[in-house]
């Protein structure tokens, strides 16, 4: 069992991490949007997927740094991104 202090350190660890996730997530909500509406503008279904496909082309990285997926794109739509709950490889 880990002692207290190793417990502290990883919830402090962690609550930095979603700290800086959900500080992430409100920074790229304009531009995840803004992909969004350019896509229905075309007349096209803006799903997550293909949300994901547009912003991986225009080079926007997810948290980090890696590729978009569709649940990182709804999880950042609706607010409830975290770290290592993207669903990529990389886990953001």
């Amino acid at each position: 069992m880990p002692s207290p202090d190793i417990r502290l350190y990883r919830d402090i660890g962690q609550r930095i991490k979603s700290e800086r996730c959900a500080a992430f997530a409100e920074n790229v909500r304009p531009v995840v949007e803004e992909v969004r509406d350019q896509i229905l503008a075309q007349g096209k279904r803006a799903s997550y997927r293909a949300i994901a496909k547009r912003l991986n082309r225009l080079g926007i990285q997810a948290y980090r740094g890696g590729s978009w997926y569709a649940i990182s794109v709804l999880r950042v739509l609706r607010g409830s991104a975290s770290p290592g709950r993207t669903g990529g490889p990389e886990g953001g």
